[in-house]
């Protein structure tokens, strides 16, 4: 009896031995090294479709600059390496939000081949964090957000924050991920043909960028000059809600990911939300916004929730 279990333990050894390995041909012939360490590198562009907004991107690739992202990895699914592998649960099972909300930040840098600047995006993970998980168990997507905030919400199927707003702050999402069956996990990347392959997180900006502007009219009698003695004083746009959801990730409804949702009801917290001079200083007023012949910016551009269907903006406008 003990002789059949002591070779029964030696035939189970073999087995997770021969899995752990991945020393095995790919579809096209190349090799997998062997369970070497993958750093996780990851790079961004803004997706070229959206409003460009306080956070502003640049060239060919969208570069971009942005300090304090939330960054996440989370566990899109099990690779099948592994039969015995836990079911992805990004609340009980840490190998399956390996990043959670980590901080981070997107640089523009130069290509060192002479190409259009391009956005690197970087963590303050270290040690063993900073690499893909050597099992192989799991593929994982990335989520980013901008800005980082502390407060995490979590729950075995999705990831979310609140984030304030007053008109300045710029709200931008994104997410990388493939249907590759390894991608992404280390596996993926000890491959020949995706070796030097780098995941890309598209980002999108969540708000709408408003700008006013003024320029001189004729009266009845064709003159312009009450026009011409006029200015700005404020402007406001009215009855704003201040607090967003956003949907960073979501396991069971991908379709929600990087919604951003606002309470538009008539009892929920709004505010007035008022414009400001550039580099968000507090308005100056009409000394250095009077009206003129030619167009006029007034201020720099707002920012706001995108609306619901039926909520119409209403704009406060002061004039000296």
């Amino acid at each position: 009896m003990k002789k059949l279990n002591i070779l029964s333990l030696i035939a189970l050894s073999a087995a997770m031995a021969a899995c752990s390995s991945d020393d095995v041909a790919t579809a096209d012939g190349a090799q997998v090294e062997d369970n070497s360490p993958v750093f996780i590198k990851l790079t961004s562009g803004a997706k070229q479709t959206v409003t460009r907004a306080s956070v502003e991107s640049y060239g060919a690739n969208n570069a971009f600059n942005a300090e304090g992202m939330g960054l996440y990895m989370l566990a899109a699914d099990k690779t099948g390496l592994n039969v015995n592998a836990l079911d992805v649960d990004w609340a009980d099972n840490d190998y399956t939000f390996w990043w959670d909300n980590v901080n981070g930040k997107a640089e523009a840098v130069a290509d060192p081949e002479g190409g259009d600047d391009y956005t690197e995006i970087t963590t303050d993970v270290e040690g063993y964090k900073a690499y893909y998980p050597t099992g192989d168990w799991y593929k994982y997507s990335f989520y980013a957000y901008y800005p980082r905030q502390e407060e995490n919400y979590i729950s075995s199927d999705s990831r979310g924050v609140y984030i304030d707003i007053d008109g300045t702050q710029d709200i931008i999402w994104g997410k990388a991920s493939s249907d590759d069956q390894f991608g992404y996990c280390a596996r993926y990347f000890r491959q020949a043909a995706h070796m030097t392959e780098v995941p890309n997180i598209s980002m999108s900006h969540k708000m709408t960028r408003i700008r006013f502007a003024t320029i001189a009219g004729a009266d009845g009698a064709g003159n312009y000059d009450g026009a011409l003695r006029m200015g700005i004083r404020t402007i406001k746009v009215v009855q704003v809600p201040t607090r967003g959801y956003l949907t960073v990730a979501n396991l069971t409804d991908p379709t929600q990911e990087g919604v951003l949702t606002f309470d538009w009801s008539e009892d929920a917290d709004k505010a007035d939300l008022a414009i400001k001079d550039s580099t968000d200083a507090e308005f100056t007023g009409f000394a250095d916004h009077r009206v003129a012949m030619e167009e006029r910016y007034v201020g720099q551009p707002i920012l706001l929730p995108v609306p619901a269907a039926d909520y119409v903006y209403k704009v406060y406008i002061e004039l000296e």
